[in-house]
């Protein structure tokens, strides 16, 4: 909250930039952005999460609209200033809370996209190039209602939680629910903008983890080899439903809520991490993902170019012993993996080159990169056309 304090007959307010600062600075160091989701509107009021001193307004629940996009515009204003090309934003976190989950009450739908369309105009009125938007969107009630009656949103946003109660769904349910649960909903949304709006909407997961559950405690699936599972399932969907940013729940825990992906207690990965290390470490906007199967329904696949060089994930998601053995390649191959034989408790990448002629064990879950140099000229067909790509498990 780098506002301490909201003047609400000014409409201005005593800033303190300094958390904010660190950690778009660190974004940018590493050569990511920042993404801010700005207050959090909720059914029992807002107080919480607004500045102090701004003030509510009785008849809806939320702030004022036109003091609110004041706020809202100096977080833009503040950016430009530095001279960041700040450009994220989701403007009040999972609003549906607020008017009920995939709209219960349309009454209260108007007062949020008032609320929205208040800040959207304010911040870009600073900005034209920022990507504003909600993680309520993607739902079909709220992106129907949003068509008639709301401001342009800058890409189809939302959250993925496959589970809300620990021990909820069994792993393997876990594991359908990767590939299944909000996809096809995200995909309808983007379609329908398209049509209504004639824009193709970028797709942003903005928060994701495999269990919501927290104040129970967590989930400790999060750390393991099941929940390396889920979220390479999922990031593999993502991948083919042109989903351009993922964001997970977060980076260390347990923490206060337990998501992380790095032990917050000594600083070592989780098996979470790896999985995240291994896809997006290679993996960039603009690489061509080949065509790739299996015969196997345990086992899951993906392929892409990445400069030149061919990456291959395999996704083993059954407990038991699976043997690969892969068509259409040949030489050697240098493979990282996670598995199930360390537990998670210590969790490690491990290494080794393989020789793409032989069968590969994969002992139960697993998660295995295959990397290859390409030759130059094989790679610049690939960067044209689809490949023939097959793989082949028993």
């Amino acid at each position: 909250m780098p506002c301490t304090y909201w003047n609400e007959a000014t409409q201005t307010g005593t800033w303190d930039w300094t958390q904010v600062d660190v950690f778009a600075q660190a974004a940018f160091g590493i050569g990511a952005e920042p993404f801010f989701a700005l207050s959090w509107p909720r059914s029992s009021g807002m107080e919480d999460y607004i500045p102090p001193g701004m003030a509510i307004n009785p008849a809806t629940g939320l702030p004022y609209p036109d003091s609110y996009a004041a706020y809202a515009r100096e977080w833009v204003r503040h950016f430009k200033q530095k001279g960041w090309p700040v450009r994220f934003y989701e403007i009040g976190n999972e609003p549906w809370v607020y008017f009920g989950w995939n709209v219960t009450d349309y009454t209260k739908l108007q007062n949020y996209i008032d609320f929205f369309n208040a800040a959207a105009m304010a911040m870009r009125a600073e900005n034209p190039n920022l990507l504003l938007s909600n993680d309520a969107i993607y739902q079909s009630r709220v992106v129907d209602y949003w068509l008639q009656h709301g401001d342009d949103v800058d890409f189809i946003d939302f959250h993925k939680y496959d589970a809300n109660i620990i021990g909820e769904y069994t792993e393997q349910e876990m594991f359908v629910r990767a590939e299944t649960r909000h996809w096809n909903t995200a995909l309808s949304a983007r379609q329908k903008w398209l049509n209504a709006r004639g824009k193709e909407l970028p797709i942003v997961l903005s928060e994701t983890n495999y269990n919501s559950a927290w104040q129970g405690g967590t989930d400790s699936t999060i750390y393991n080899m099941a929940g390396a599972m889920w979220l390479a399932l999922m990031l593999r969907t993502a991948i083919l439903s042109a989903v351009s940013y993922t964001i997970s729940y977060e980076f260390t825990g347990p923490g206060e809520k337990g998501f992380g992906m790095i032990n917050d207690a000594n600083n070592q990965p989780w098996y979470t991490y790896y999985v995240s290390r291994m896809i997006g470490g290679n993996l960039a906007v603009g690489d061509s993902i080949l065509e790739a199967d299996s015969t196997s329904e345990n086992v899951r696949v993906i392929a892409w170019n990445h400069h030149g060089k061919l990456n291959i994930i395999l996704i083993c998601k059954a407990t038991s012993q699976e043997t690969v053995n892969l068509q259409g390649i040949t030489g050697q191959l240098d493979a990282t993996w996670i598995d199930n034989t360390i537990p998670y408790t210590n969790p490690q990448l491990q290494a080794a080159t393989l020789n793409a002629e032989n069968s590969i064990v994969l002992n139960g879950y697993t998660l295995m990169l295959l990397q290859q140099a390409m030759p130059m000229s094989l790679a610049t067909i690939l960067m044209l056309i689809i490949s023939g790509l097959y793989f082949v498990t028993r």
